[in-house]
């Protein structure tokens, strides 16, 4: 059965392919004329002339002449397109404007250095009357002070050196005060207000106890 179908469809191939050469040799349509499409109608051209006043585009309006600037852009490159240079005058403008700047700068610097040579001036000045003043007022303080009373005499020693007592290293003094006999040695206290400060040869150095006398000395001669 198979095979059968087989032949029968190289049959109908064959008979087509035979079909197909006739008609081209033959110079007849593949097709009958009733089963081609039927072609379409052409367009009316005639009132294209009258289309022409109501749209008409110029070359200039279409862009046509214009040259395309890409403002010193890099298409390749991202990024904002660089500025145009300034021109000579605002070059001009901006070395007027620095110049303008530069003076405002220094007429700036110098007030302020004229103020602060005022400000020590007048800090001078403030100070220099205060001086002044601090002068004046010297000599009426003094004068307002109290003076200090005088301090008294130191009391007179009335002793007498007689002589002395014992081996040179370890003296003793002999006074005569009044009729009475006194010893005195060095470091010793007479009568409750005289001291022995040192025994020489032939004096004694004597001192007061009172404090209000402090460092003042006399000497007793012997014999005196």
């Amino acid at each position: 059965m198979r095979d059968q179908i087989k032949a029968a469809l190289a049959v109908v191939l064959v008979g087509g392919l035979v079909y197909v050469a006739w008609v081209q040799f033959s110079g007849k349509d593949l097709l009958p004329a009733g089963s081609l499409p039927k072609k379409a109608a052409e367009p009316d051209t005639s009132r294209l002339a009258e289309l022409k006043g109501i749209a008409s585009v110029t070359g200039a309006a279409a862009g046509a002449g214009t040259e395309y600037n890409l403002g010193g852009r890099n298409l390749f490159q991202y990024g904002l397109p660089k500025p145009p240079p300034p021109s000579p005058a605002e070059l001009e403008a901006m070395r007027k404007a620095e110049e303008a700047r530069l003076k405002a700068m220094e007429e700036d610097a110098r007030r302020r250095a004229d103020q602060q040579r005022q400000a020590q001036e007048l800090e001078r000045q403030a100070r220099e009357a205060q001086e002044a003043l601090a002068r004046q007022k010297q000599p009426e303080q003094a004068a307002a002070k109290p003076a200090e009373p005088p301090k008294p005499p130191p009391p007179p020693i009335n002793l007498r050196l007689v002589g002395y007592l014992g081996p040179p290293k370890a003296r003793i003094a002999v006074f005569l005060s009044g009729k009475e006999i006194v010893l005195g040695r060095k470091g010793d206290v007479i009568d409750g207000k005289f001291k022995v400060l040192s025994l020489g040869h032939e004096s004694v150095e004597m001192g007061y106890v009172d404090p209000a006398h402090e460092g003042v000395k006399k000497k007793v001669e012997l014999g005196s």
